[in-house]
């Protein structure tokens, strides 16, 4: 039943009939989880005679660059041709380009609106892409809706904020009020369920529901009890894997070993799958998906919800076999998911090192997709799992240099050179000469003041190394 929301329905009702587009066609719903952002944007969609619907998730689960926008462009038939290899001094303008590229093929591909879901895990090409869309929609045939939680994080926050230079409308939906609970509960429970619940819609909803509390922590656990508990075990890998469903890949995890690499799935493990998606999307944990027909969980807070009733131990295990079993998948493309879940499976220097090497991976990944941020973010943690552990030091030392030339990609010059510094010192400890001069070959074409210096000073260490011959 959906009550309330008739100005919010009346702006988007606006922009979906594209009635006026003359600043921006962009329109971003932010509120706190919960607060019903994606079921505004559901009805709104069912009750408007708008053009296409495309839909791109923001999974909270590491992924590649520009994921949500190629999953949009995919489901409107535009296919995205990969980039070639370029050279760095070109860096700056080939990521322009890819920018731009991306931007008129969506609006080739209009009349069309883009649902952008959870941009608080955007990555930093997606909302770069988004800004680019938003200066081009003034008058365009598409319309972008994007819905952020709030708080977002603070750099995401102040990105988004950026796109109301361009025209873009934000609309920030808040709890029901008491009246709008009165017509979702008996009345006279009314003003007890507002005050238990803080009007937020999903907690007004488990109550209206049945459920006693009000509490998230107990409204999962009552969605859970209603599973078996070998239905149970599947949905909490489920959880671990990530808000959509892949089913194949759960099979995998299902069947591993807490302690070891996944087995085969088979019919067996198939068929446990399948009765537990099929339980749980009966008992409301998890939604089907409009545009790719797959499960997915209804409610992020939800799917969040089970993975903190884990133990340790078990979350531990499911992260290992998760790990595991991406590693033996054929998508090149879930590296950063891989370092990721390697990253919760322990603190031991062979988990870390793994995390390490995944993410040096899906750093490549995002640097040839001209995502320079996310592959200095995605080196960043490799440099962290590698020095929780005792590294090997030329092996630190190459993690730093790609740490640096991702910041010189980037544009980031004054970082770029303190992990140049950093580089030196490493190869230095570990008495490589050769990793050394590497250091003071990664920033070129910067000539200001303190540039020169630290270059200099980089230069003559490593003549210094190349006179001892090492």
């Amino acid at each position: 039943m959906f009550v309330g929301r008739e100005r919010e329905l009346g702006v988007l009702a606006a922009h979906l009939a594209a009635q006026d587009h003359s600043s921006s066609g962009v329109l971003l719903i932010s509120g706190p989880a919960g607060v019903g952002k994606t079921t505004l944007v559901d009805q709104a969609v069912a009750g408007a005679a708008a053009p296409p619907v495309v839909r791109g998730y923001c999974p909270a689960e590491p992924a590649p660059p520009l994921w949500p926008w190629r999953a949009a462009l995919r489901r409107a038939g535009v296919a995205i041709a990969d980039e070639p290899e370029i050279e760095p001094a070109a860096a700056a303008s080939a990521r322009f380009a890819a920018l731009a590229q991306m931007s008129d093929a969506l609006m080739a591909a209009g009349p069309l609106v883009v649902v952008l879901e959870d941009l608080h895990w955007a990555d930093a090409a997606s909302l770069d892409l988004l800004a680019q869309v938003g200066a081009a929609t003034g008058g365009a045939p598409v319309t972008v809706i994007g819905t952020v939680r709030s708080p977002a994080p603070q750099e995401v926050g102040i990105r988004l904020a950026g796109l109301g230079r361009y025209g873009a409308v934000t609309l920030t939906l808040a709890p029901f009020t008491p009246g709008e609970v009165a017509e979702l509960v008996e009345p006279g429970l009314a003003s007890d369920v507002h005050q238990r619940t803080g009007g937020l819609p999903l907690l007004v909803a488990a109550v209206r529901a049945g459920y006693r509390s009000a509490d998230l922590a107990l409204v999962v656990g009552g969605l859970l009890a209603a599973l078996t508990p070998a239905q149970r075990e599947v949905i909490e890998a489920a959880a671990v894997l990530g808000e959509a469903v892949d089913d194949h890949l759960l099979a995998a995890v299902v069947a591993g070993s807490p302690a070891g690499a996944p087995a085969r799935p088979g019919a067996w493990h198939d068929d446990r799958v399948a009765e537990a998606l099929t339980a749980a999307w009966r008992g409301g944990v998890l939604a089907v998906d409009d545009g790719t027909r797959r499960y997915r969980f209804a409610h992020a807070l939800v799917r969040d919800g089970i993975v903190d009733r884990l133990d340790p131990g078990t979350a531990r295990a499911l992260h290992r076999a998760a790990a595991l079993a991406l590693e033996s998948s054929a998508d090149t493309g879930r590296a950063g998911r891989i370092a990721a879940h390697w990253r919760h499976a322990g603190s031991d220097p062979g988990t870390r090192r793994a995390a390490a090497a995944w993410a040096r991976k899906a750093a490549a990944q995002a640097r040839s997709a001209r995502a320079y941020d996310d592959a200095a973010r995605l080196l960043a943690g490799a440099l962290a799992d590698m020095s929780a552990v005792e590294a090997d030091g030329a092996e630190r030392t190459e993690v730093l240099l790609e740490l640096a030339h991702a910041e010189y990609l980037a544009g980031r010059y004054d970082l770029c050179l303190e992990h140049c510094v950093d580089a030196a010192d490493a190869a230095a400890a570990a008495g490589r000469g050769d990793l050394v001069a590497r250091s003071a070959l990664v920033l070129q074409g910067v000539t200001y003041t303190q540039a020169v210096e630290v270059l200099t000073r980089l230069c003559q260490r490593a003549l210094a190394y190349a006179d001892l011959g090492i």
